[in-house]
């Protein structure tokens, strides 16, 4: 008896804890959006001439023309944005940026720098906080966070539709809002503490779901801006984002209270794990055409300079929250951590490839179609540095260097602008959002399309509009497995994505095999692993696939490994081209 009433209470004490924490994570615990203030409604700037006027001042090619998409009243203080297949552009913007207003900087509160050290979860901020700034409640919860959505219903380019599709962002444990994905009716959103899932299901444009997939990003404050941003949805399928040095504590197996990261997950939030730590600030990611990942990382105003990151999967990149207050910034300076790699690099650290820009923010890289050959191969970087004048756009290549990379052609394809983001798009724009000026907001915000009307309106272009608008799941194997090389990135993955969910292995395996095209070959195994890892397909030497109730097989080099026991030396086949 005694045995079975231990065993139910313990059971009972378990739920309990279970319970609760749920209720936390889903924002309906002790700090809940149910004891949050409704936010006040933010005051815009009003329409002037300044944004058109604007233009005359960026410096960019005489091949390229400028076109304003969007500004204030419209939209303002735009951290990030995402223009989905289908031509809606959500925008992030804050609200909360100033002292006292909810986004704080440790560097305005030496008053609470033992607590915020000392802190271990988004809970220990939440106290120190509160035991410093005792109407915290009230003053970080008076302004939100929020998404908007700007759309050009007749098709001149410019926005004519806005709407609020998400607000109320604005526990005192939440911001920034940094960052926004549109994919296959899903809008997912991170903002410390959480990494979101939104819907519009009656299609009003305007969430009427939000689901929390995770909690626990942001022990500390760190700097402002050093946020969760980064997402990307990757070759592999996952989504990928990055947070900076405010540390997370999510899981016992996700836990870093003092260093920036990249994490991946499934589409549903699930198989979190962190890919590469260390960094203090990566703001954005970008894939290469071959699945490298890379990032800009910020600088520690210590006579360092930021870096260009190369992300491999269980990287450390040697930054640690705490040596910002070390006079000299630690080992950081002491052991020349952000220099590329040298004679005395650290062994247990992957060096940068080059030290370059300054505040280095959005990413993006060209995926193929809408602009010159010139294009190709590039990343461009938003190099945001507090005011216009010496602020704008960088473009560069990678070159490989053996298993490692060297940043050439360094290029301002676009300057003269303070640039928070910018996106390749669907209709072959490169669109380019405007803070402005400083670092707090003037609720003010400009979003412009640069476009080279060479290429913009070529069937080329017309195509990958068409094909990313209506998906792809109409269309047939034989010309899935075409798409599978065609000349934009974004088809080549959207075909491989479909062939996964019909898992038609076999349509992946002949391109693998015997393809001609090196792109199509590499997606095309991309794809296997997918479908080892998804649908829990296992293959046998003889190269046939069985059931699904065998392991599920994780990382692309062992679904490599087993593809080639079934068709002989795949891999290295593509390697060779």
């Amino acid at each position: 008896m005694t045995a079975k009433i231990s065993t139910g209470f313990a059971f009972y004490i378990a739920f309990l804890t279970f319970f609760f924490q749920s209720l936390s994570a889903v924002g309906l615990g002790q700090n809940s959006s149910l004891e949050t203030p409704k936010p006040q409604e933010p005051t815009l700037q009003p329409a002037t001439g300044e944004a058109v006027a604007a233009i005359k001042q960026f410096k960019f090619s005489n091949k390229l023309q400028c076109q304003l998409f969007a500004a204030e009243p419209q939209v303002a203080n735009i951290v990030a944005f995402y223009r989905d297949y289908q031509d809606r552009m959500f925008v992030c913007e804050t609200f909360r940026q100033n002292t006292n207003t909810g986004v704080e900087d440790n560097r305005s509160h030496p008053e609470w720098m033992d607590d915020e050290l000392q802190a271990q979860t988004v809970q220990d901020r939440i106290a120190y906080v509160l035991k410093h700034v005792p109407d915290a409640a009230r003053r970080y919860t008076e302004h939100d966070d929020r998404i908007r959505l700007l759309r050009d219903l007749d098709g001149n380019g410019v926005a004519d539709s806005d709407s609020v599709f998400s607000k109320g962002f604005n526990r005192l444990e939440m911001g920034t809002g940094a960052d926004v994905l549109s994919y296959r009716n899903s809008v997912y959103f991170t903002c410390i503490p959480d990494l979101l899932k939104l819907a519009d299901t009656d299609r009003d444009d305007v969430a009427d779901q939000r689901n929390v997939l995770h909690t626990g990003y942001g022990v500390r404050f760190a700097f402002r801006g050093h946020d969760m941003h980064g997402l990307v949805i990757g070759p592999d399928g996952r989504l990928y984002f990055s947070i900076g040095d405010r540390g997370y504590n999510v899981a016992p197996d996700v836990f870093d209270p003092a260093s920036g990261a990249v994490f991946r997950c499934e589409l549903d939030g699930s198989q979190l794990e962190v890919v590469a730590t260390g960094l203090r600030n990566p703001q954005n990611l970008a894939f290469d055409d071959f699945g490298n990942l890379f990032t800009g990382d910020n600088n520690s105003d210590s006579g360092d300079r930021a870096r260009w990151v190369y992300v491999v999967p269980g990287g450390d990149s040697g930054w640690r929250m705490y040596y910002q207050y070390l006079p000299d910034r630690g080992p950081f300076n002491r052991e020349k951590i952000w220099h590329p790699f040298h004679v005395d690099t650290p062994a247990y650290v992957v060096p940068p490839i080059a030290n370059f820009a300054d505040g280095p923010s959005g990413l993006e890289y060209y995926p193929g179609t809408g602009f010159g050959a010139d294009f190709r191969g590039r990343f461009f970087l938003c190099d945001f540095r507090g005011s216009a004048v010496n602020s704008g756009v960088r473009s560069f290549r990678n070159s490989p260097q053996g298993a490692f990379f060297e940043l050439v052609d360094d290029e301002q394809p676009i300057w003269g602008i303070l640039p928070t983001d910018l996106q390749f798009a669907a209709d072959g724009k490169l669109y380019v959002s405007d803070w402005v000026d400083g670092w707090v907001g003037e609720n003010k915000g400009r979003l412009y399309a640069f476009s080279d009307p060479q290429f913009v309106q070529s069937p080329l272009v017309r195509e990958v509009a068409e094909l990313l608008k209506s998906g792809m799941t109409e269309v047939d194997n034989a010309r899935l497995t075409n798409l599978l090389g065609h000349a934009d990135r974004r088809i080549r993955q959207e075909a491989q994505f479909e062939l996964v969910r019909r898992g038609e292995y076999d349509s992946l395996k002949s391109v693998a095999v015997d393809g001609d095209l090196q792109l199509a070959r590499i997606h095309a195994l991309w794809g296997i692993e997918q479908l080892v890892r998804i649908h829990r397909l296992s293959i046998l030497p003889d190269g046939k696939k069985v059931s699904a109730t065998m392991k599920v097989a994780q990382g692309s080099s062992l679904v490599a490994s087993q593809v080639a026991q079934g068709s002989s030396l795949v891999a290295s086949q593509v390697a060779q081209g």
